[in-house]
């Protein structure tokens, strides 16, 4: 029986684990990675605020344009389902 090679016994990912090569290792694609995400929560915010007929303001928007990447995802999407209004999703985001 033909065994594989040390990478594929071990497998790759755990390899990249243990070693320190994972993407979040190189400076560049973390923040890239982290400029993917924020884009989809963006989107996200915009998405749930045309579906709910809500008005994507300027204020709105140029807070999306300037937000934190580290921010709760989670929460902020579920805020922009749940605010009144741009006023209000800006009021509750702070």
């Amino acid at each position: 029986m033909r065994r594989g090679s040390p990478i594929d016994v071990i497998g790759a990912s755990d390899l990249a684990e243990r070693e320190g090569t994972g993407p979040d290792d190189d400076p560049l694609l973390r923040r890239e990675r982290a400029d993917e995400r924020l884009d989809i929560v963006r989107r996200a915010v915009r998405d749930a605020f045309e579906a709910r007929s809500l008005t994507v303001t300027p204020e709105v928007r140029q807070w999306l344009a300037e937000a934190d990447p580290a921010l709760d995802a989670v929460a902020l999407i579920r805020l922009a389902w749940e605010c009144r209004d741009a006023d209000d999703f800006l009021r509750r985001e702070q």
